[in-house]
């Protein structure tokens, strides 16, 4: 890198120093530093320092501060870091960006400029995964991802360049370009074979490596060697990584090495701080994939929850558990989506791929999600809230791609279960599709045993600040009134954090009724919370902190936007309001996007109902209330006033239009176990 003289308070700063990609371990004082030296460098004025070597310097300036998002799992930190190192906002998507320093580092790293090499291999790291993994900032992939991995060849193996290679080549494989891929797995191989290699690098090289051999038998040789030549302290993803890749796809290989999966999970989370562990488990999900996938063709659904289960870091359980039978499996392959049950399974074509099907849920949803590896995708600013306009083709769309027409006897399985987990998890409403054939199973986000359900004998209404929250709420009590229920009733002024967490943590409350707002941040599920009236706030924190109930379960109903929304990258739905609320003593009712507040007060309305026909089945009354809500709003209304419920207050949840024509009304409610 030429030398510049730049102002001492630049200097100062510690870009210097973040040039040698030193790593910390104070996570607060490095993004603090980062987003010193950036405001610094951006004030250097352009006859001092050339444009394009500040971006350089603004390139090296965040390596540490992504490098600490992704360790701590917060893809949104680190995509926001990348973005303003390339001369972009800190905001998500990532709408403006330069490629000035990259250009820059590409130029003199062809030239043998060592320094220039070291940046550039720090870059390449972050950008490779983010790219591989998650599908960010593709259009620069598209532009420089080829550029970048040939150049980072020409480097010789430091510590920045070990690191990056490994995940040139994963993206060289995944966007088939097998010249890259070829001449990258080359270079791994030559930087494992000398002589100072640190074995445990080495042996993420030779991993990467292995995975571009032509036969499945090569690729299981190299990679039981490495196992069985692994270091006692190597990272346990790694090791996890080389276990799964040693049975690749083969059934028998998977039962063998089951045993030793389920072993090394206890150890795998215990290497990390146990609050970037839930976001770890989503991000690396994946790694499971092939061996879940083999063990559901085979009907191995009990091994899957106990795989699963271990991920989640809970007890595994044992073998010919009662609550396999009750279980449904729903994979997304390439090749289709497979339905599996203990003892059987069966493999539904798709009517639309996954990726089409992702672009209309981001344009009905105003998200920005991506599918991986399934070639160019466009990632669009997020407009963060709902169009009607495009709710129809998203609609068709999840018909389409959501084939629940099984044939016998794969039907009478599926319709007998009562728990299912989708893999993996995504925004598609699965149970407002299942309905019209068989009762919704529940989404089972704990893997809990679920307990039986209780009789609604006391229930807890809080009222938010809903226009309509006191309609539903005066319906809802005298509805489960007629169960012989008591209805405590919270008025909106009274609803703050900690009468919530009172008539949350009792006990004795067999149902909780939240009538309000939520909120769950596309990219942050960690940070969705409730909004209660006055602009309190409640947090997932306190939704964990179940009261114990040793033989039944209650119900939590979160009449609430966004209440239902889950991460989506990895595993089972559990990250979010519902998901981690829900467990074998608590069911949870909420909604999987905004919805507006009559539909939303119409539909617990309808479940008040419901539960009077199930008062001791939750998925029952969930299923018919989920009926009842597509029929035409007289349907409805008639039942509701059958039902004993004053005609004033029902005419206030009238509809302009029929819940019915409305996806964004009749597909937002979910079931939680």
């Amino acid at each position: 890198m030429r030398e510049w003289d730049l102002p001492a308070r630049v200097s100062s700063s510690g870009v210097l120093r973040l040039l040698i990609l030193r790593r910390g371990d104070d996570h607060a004082a490095i993004l603090q530093s980062a987003d010193a030296m950036l405001a610094d460098l951006n004030a250097v004025p352009s006859e001092l320092v050339p444009a394009q070597v500040i971006a350089v310097w603004r390139l090296a300036a965040v390596l540490d501060a992504v490098a600490v998002a992704r360790c701590r799992g917060e893809l949104l930190m680190a995509w926001s870091w990348l973005v303003r190192g390339l001369g972009g906002e800190a905001e998500l998507p990532a709408s403006h960006y330069t490629t000035e320093g990259l250009n820059l580092l590409i130029e003199e790293s062809r030239h043998g400029e060592v320094t220039s090499q070291d940046i550039l291999a720090g870059v390449a790291e972050h950008l490779f995964d983010l790219a591989t993994n998650f599908g960010y900032l593709p259009e620069l992939m598209d532009s420089h991802g080829e550029l970048i991995g040939a150049t980072l060849l020409l480097s010789e193996p430091s510590e920045a360049a070990l690191a990056a290679a490994p995940m040139a080549l994963t993206w060289a494989r995944q966007r088939g370009n097998q010249k890259l891929a070829t001449l990258t797995a080359q270079w791994c191989v030559a930087a494992a074979g000398k002589p100072d290699a640190d074995p445990v690098v080495a042996a993420r090289l030779l991993h990467a490596a292995a995975l571009t051999l032509p036969d499945a038998a090569s690729r299981r040789q190299v990679i039981n060697n490495l196992l069985g030549s692994l270091p006692s302290d190597a990272p346990g993803l790694l090791r996890l990584q080389l276990l799964v890749d040693s049975v690749e796809g083969d059934f028998d290989l998977v039962s063998t090495r089951l045993p030793i999966l389920l072993d090394h999970m206890p150890r795998l989370w215990a290497e990390h701080p146990d609050d970037v562990v839930p976001l770890l488990r989503e991000h690396f999900f994946r790694a499971l994939g092939p061996v879940i996938t083999v063990l559901a063709e085979h009907g191995r659904v009990g091994d899957c929850v106990r795989l699963l289960r271990a991920w989640n870091g809970q007890p595994p359980g044992r073998p010919a558990d009662p609550v396999e039978d009750a279980v449904l499996l729903v994979i997304d392959q390439p090749d289709g989506m497979r339905w599996s049950w203990s003892g059987g399974s069966t493999l539904m074509p798709l009517g639309m791929s996954l990726a089409k099907l992702t672009d209309t849920m981001n344009a009905a949803l105003g998200t920005s999600y991506q599918v991986v590896g399934g070639g160019k995708r466009q990632l669009r600013a997020a407009r963060d809230h709902l169009d009607s306009a495009a709710s129809a083709a998203f609609a068709a769309a999840c018909r389409r791609y959501f084939r629940v027409d099984l044939p016998e006897p794969a039907r009478t399985a599926v319709s007998a279960r009562s728990l299912a987990i989708f893999l993996p998890g995504t925004r598609i409403p699965h149970q407002a599709f299942i309905l019209p054939r068989w009762i919704p199973p529940m989404l089972w986000a704990s893997l809990n045993s679920p307990l039986p359900d209780r009789w609604l004998d006391r229930v807890v209404l809080l009222e938010g600040d809903t226009d309509l929250a006191c309609t539903e709420a005066s319906l809802v009590t005298a509805l489960l009134s007629q169960l012989g229920c008591q209805v405590e009733r919270v008025a909106a002024s009274e609803v703050t954090p900690a009468r919530f967490e009172a008539a949350y943590t009792d006990a004795s409350a067999d149902a909780i009724w939240l009538i309000g707002h939520g909120r769950s941040p596309m990219f942050q599920p960690q940070h969705s919370h409730l909004a209660l009236p006055g602009g309190d706030t409640v947090g997932i924190d306190l939704l964990l902190r179940r009261p114990p109930a040793p033989f039944r379960r209650r119900l939590l109903v979160l009449n609430v936007c966004e209440g239902a929304v889950t991460a989506v990258t990895g595993g089972p739905s559990r990250r979010g309001l519902a998901g981690a609320a829900a467990d074998a003593s608590q069911a949870v009712m909420a909604h999987q996007w905004e919805i507006n507040e009559r539909a939303a007060a119409c539909f617990g309305v309808l479940l008040a109902a419901s539960l009077l026909d199930h008062p001791d089945d939750y998925r029952a009354g969930f299923g018919a209330a989920m009926a009842r809500f597509r029929r035409p709003w007289a349907e409805i209304e008639q039942l509701l006033l059958d039902r004993g419920c004053p005609p004033a207050e029902v005419e206030r949840l009238s509809p302009v239009v029929d819940f019915a024509d409305q996806f964004f009304h009749y597909a937002a409610p979910a079931l939680f176990a």
